[in-house]
C-alpha cells in the first residue's frame, strides 16, 4: 500500500467517525456515506481534513435532495 493510499484510508476512517452523528441525523446509510466521503477525499486527498469534511457534508445533503 502506497503512502497516499494509506493516508486516503486513514482520512476516510477519521472523517466517517467525525461525521457519524451527522450521517445518522440525516438518515443516510453508512455505505452511501462512506462512498461520498471516499469520493470527497479522492477529489483532493492532500486538502485540509476540515475542507474535505465540509465538502462531504454538502455532497451528502445534495444526495438527499
Amino acid at each position: 500500500m502506497s503512502e497516499s493510499d494509506a493516508r486516503h484510508e486513514f482520512v476516510v476512517k477519521r472523517l466517517m467517525a467525525r461525521l457519524s452523528g451527522f450521517i445518522q441525523g440525516i438518515g443516510m446509510s453508512g455505505v452511501d456515506a462512506r462512498q461520498i466521503v471516499d469520493r470527497a477525499v479522492g477529489d483532493d486527498p492532500w486538502a485540509d481534513e476540515h475542507d474535505i469534511e465540509a465538502k462531504a457534508r454538502a455532497w451528502m445533503l445534495i444526495a438527499l435532495a
